[in-house]
């Protein structure tokens, strides 16, 4: 949790480039000028350098559902189970559909529709899914958040965070760790098929060269942190999710170790199926997620907090900074409200409460949770956050 305190505002102010009443003659207004320009270059490079670890995901308000055949009534058939599904998606609640207040929505879903279009199943994915096509349906996404807002349901935003699966197999015996290569392996095909259902960005690994030199099979069936951690800083992972998945009598077991915002979480699946068992495991990895990140909208209520990070050395991390706080699906809103010296404080609208703004920067941030300074005056509430590029 980071640290809470009052402070006056007074305390701050807005850097300004000074220019000196002297400087009279056309070499130091040129003198001005260029270091004016040299600032506003460094300002852009910056920003074109900022990395960004959440993922955008694209296809937040559509959904796919197995059909039989391309007829009228197939379509009208599966359009609200593709509706719900999208429902889901967008909050991160796998129980907003039983809610109440969208049980008519979802009964009028053929309303909402905004395209559809079929995709045809591989035959090594049909006998898992049960059908030969798929119809990917997309939603108009002003109705979808006008709906959920008027439910008081949350909305979790495009703006997600990205995990990779370190997935220990056994197979015929033999262990294995199932990688980006494992095309017609059900379980890649589920990872895929379920977290785009669910709207959460997962990455396998490629257990090249480089990944074999820190992890093995044996670190990831153990759920082992330090090398887990170690071999997911290549992929810039804002969660890593490690465990085994084997077969015992008709069931596919999983035993899973979530790690995320510096903390763990022990998950188990169990499916008749290899891809059901990870199915299962990208749905509750969505809940637990969508659980801290997505926010109810506090209608007629303008919510904003005063957030002040310390160690800004440079404009690249003023820039970082501000986008970090930008990129969260809980945020509104970010404007500078002053800076004093490596401080900066930023004012934070929130579509949420400011518990869901420390939550979100729990995950994959740069922004870590600083000790408040000694100050003796109350003015307004501040949290407290260091910057660690």
């Amino acid at each position: 949790m980071p640290a809470m305190a009052s402070a006056p505002l007074k305390q701050y102010y807005m850097p300004e480039i000074a220019v000196s009443g002297a400087a009279k003659d056309n070499k130091e207004r040129e003198e001005v000028k260029l270091k004016r320009f040299y600032l506003l270059v460094a300002l852009v490079i910056a920003a074109c350098q900022v990395t960004v670890r959440a993922a955008q995901v694209t296809d937040l308000y559509a959904a796919a559902v197995p059909v039989a055949n391309q007829s009228e009534s197939e379509r009208d058939r599966v359009i609200q189970e593709a509706f719900a599904a999208v429902l889901v998606k967008v909050s991160g609640k796998p129980e907003v559909t039983s809610s109440w207040a969208l049980q008519s929505s979802i009964a009028k879903a053929g309303s909402y529709l905004q395209s559809y279009q079929y995709q045809a199943v591989p035959l090594w994915e049909q006998e898992e899914i049960g059908q030969p096509l798929l119809l990917v349906a997309s939603f108009q996404p002003r109705i979808v958040d006008q709906l959920l807002r008027e439910a008081g349901e949350p909305i979790w935003s495009s703006s997600r965070p990205e995990g990779v699966f370190w997935i220990a197999m056994s197979d015929d015996g033999k262990r294995r760790i199932i990688t980006d290569r494992d095309l017609e392996l059900p379980a890649y095909n589920a990872l895929n098929r379920q977290s785009s259902q669910r709207g959460l960005p997962a990455t396998l690994p490629a257990m090249d060269s480089e990944d074999r030199a820190v992890i093995s099979v044996t670190d990831v069936w153990g759920r082992f942190r330090a090398p887990l951690l170690r071999a997911s800083e290549r992929y810039g992972a804002d969660f890593v999710v490690a465990g085994q998945l084997q077969e015992s009598a008709g069931q596919w077991i999983g035993n899973w170790l979530l790690l995320v915002g510096g903390e763990s979480q022990r998950i188990s699946t169990s499916a008749p199926t290899q891809g059901g068992a990870v199915e299962n495991l990208i749905s509750q990895v969505s809940n637990l997620l969508g659980a801290r990140l997505a926010a109810v909208e506090s209608v007629g209520i303008s919510n904003s907090v005063i957030v002040s990070v310390s160690n800004i050395g440079s404009f690249s991390d003023h820039v970082g900074a501000r986008g970090m706080l930008e990129r969260l699906s809980v945020v509104r809103g970010v404007q500078v409200e002053a800076v004093q010296g490596r401080d900066t404080l930023f004012r934070v609208s929130l579509i949420g409460q400011s518990r869901s703004l420390e939550e979100a920067l729990r995950i994959g941030s740069k922004l870590r949770p600083d000790s408040a300074p000694q100050i003796t005056q109350s003015q307004e509430q501040i949290l407290f956050y260091r910057w660690v590029p």
